[in-house]
């Protein structure tokens, strides 16, 4: 999610408060727009804008942080929640004037962490005999302890595995038609999901002699 922040710079500092919501803990960001406004001299200077840090809890990645008069655009990417004071600096060449916003990250999940699914190991089958699949998922228990698991197909031929309880992490699966197949265990906590680490399984015909 992105947030356009405004801020114009005409001599004085101008302080504009705003706030961006933060995705994930590794992933926030938000998109700043600034103005410039200038008297035009000195008649051989350039004018030019820079995005910066000021303070804050975490790093800011900014990108397009120079920009040519009048924009003053930036991506700032932040890496943790908290307060951040970020600057935006305007220079004709001969003078400069800055202006500070206040940017509040704040994670949306409450702290929550997406669950965690792990599916096994490769294996072998036979085609109509049971396979015991042995499942794992946990979770911190946010939002609300609720962590449901649900085994399905992910790749083979349709109709070709039943799942005995496929909301029970460890089960069986039973292959009625040779080939490959991706069983997969995704696990939700009612607001994350997991999906886990696939697992080939190879079933093989078997014939009575």
């Amino acid at each position: 999610m992105s947030r356009v922040l405004g801020i114009v710079l005409i001599l004085l500092a101008f302080l504009l408060p705003v706030e961006a919501r933060l995705l994930s803990l590794d992933s926030s960001d938000a998109e700043l727009d600034g103005s410039v406004v200038d008297d035009g001299r000195p008649a051989s200077g350039s004018l030019s804008a820079q995005w910066s840090l000021v303070s804050g809890p975490g790093t800011v990645v900014f990108s397009e942080v120079q920009n040519p008069f009048p924009t003053a655009h930036a991506h700032a990417a932040f890496s943790q929640t908290g307060d951040y004071v970020l600057r935006l600096t305007a220079s004709d060449s001969d003078r400069s004037a800055s202006a500070d916003i206040t940017v509040t990250v704040s994670d949306i999940h409450g702290g929550n962490q997406p669950p965690v699914a792990l599916a096994g190991s490769d294996a072998s089958a036979i085609t109509l005999r049971p396979l015991a699949l042995a499942g794992f998922a946990t979770d911190d228990g946010l939002p609300s302890g609720t962590l449901l698991t649900t085994w399905s197909r992910s790749a083979g031929r349709s109709g070709g595995v039943r799942f005995d309880d496929a909301s029970q992490t460890n089960t069986t699966a039973t292959f009625t038609l040779p080939g490959v197949y991706t069983p997969r265990l995704s696990a939700q906590d009612g607001r994350l999901c997991d999906i886990c680490q696939l697992f080939r399984c190879d079933p093989i015909a078997f014939h009575n002699r």
